[in-house]
């Protein structure tokens, strides 16, 4: 006389299917659990796709398309599947990348243009912008696209700008731009284009970039 064992298959907390183990009718708990859910759609961990799209909120990067959950910037508290489908992690939070021109920042590498001005070298939140262009107004050397503040000329007042020639030269603790045109007020022929600042007493004063 054949003996049967009852297997209750449960999916989900509910009993879908029972079968009887034994007598030939499944020879493993296997093939009957494969039998009783055949057909019924079982979701499994890699079926559950990420569905979220850019500027959704999320909670977590495995909730967004593109992988990547993090506050748009550094002056929001708001988890959003990222724009720039990328993250960095700051002070332990997770902040999007590529931030653009205009918004809040704590480092450089979280801006689009690569530059948090007045974040004080992270201390304090600062602002992305782009940096200025040859002839544009700085405050210092990462102001500028080409990393070089500097005084256009000597003359008294002269103001501070991204040096067209990308290069400085230091007179008396203070930074000029270099190969000024003639005309231009200078300390020293190092700060020349003519290589020649006429008048100038050997540098005891100011001179006049001239061609020698």
């Amino acid at each position: 006389m054949n003996r049967y064992l009852a297997l209750a298959i449960v999916v989900a907390g509910v009993v879908v299917a029972l079968v009887f183990l034994g007598g030939g009718i499944f020879e493993t708990v296997g093939d009957a659990f494969s039998n009783a859910t055949d057909g019924i759609g079982l979701t499994t961990p890699d079926a559950k796709k990420s569905t979220k799209e850019e500027l959704q909120p999320c909670t977590s990067n495995d909730e967004c398309k593109n992988g990547a959950c993090g506050r748009i910037d550094a002056a929001s508290g708001a988890l959003v599947c990222c724009p720039s489908g990328s993250i960095v992690t700051y002070a332990g939070y997770d902040y999007c990348t590529q931030i653009p021109a205009g918004g809040v920042c704590w480092s450089d590498v979280m801006c689009a243009s690569g530059y948090c001005q007045d974040n004080n070298g992270g201390l304090q939140k600062g602002r992305c912008v782009e940096k200025g262009a040859a002839g544009q107004p700085c405050t210092s050397n990462s102001d500028c696209k080409n990393n070089t503040c500097g005084r256009q000329t000597a003359a008294d007042g002269a103001p501070l700008v991204c040096c067209p020639s990308g290069d400085t030269r230091t007179y008396g603790g203070y930074d000029y731009c270099s190969n000024m045109p003639n005309g231009s007020t200078c300390w020293s022929d190092a700060m020349c284009a003519s290589d020649y600042c006429g008048g100038n007493a050997g540098g005891l004063q100011r001179g006049t970039c001239e061609n020698g």
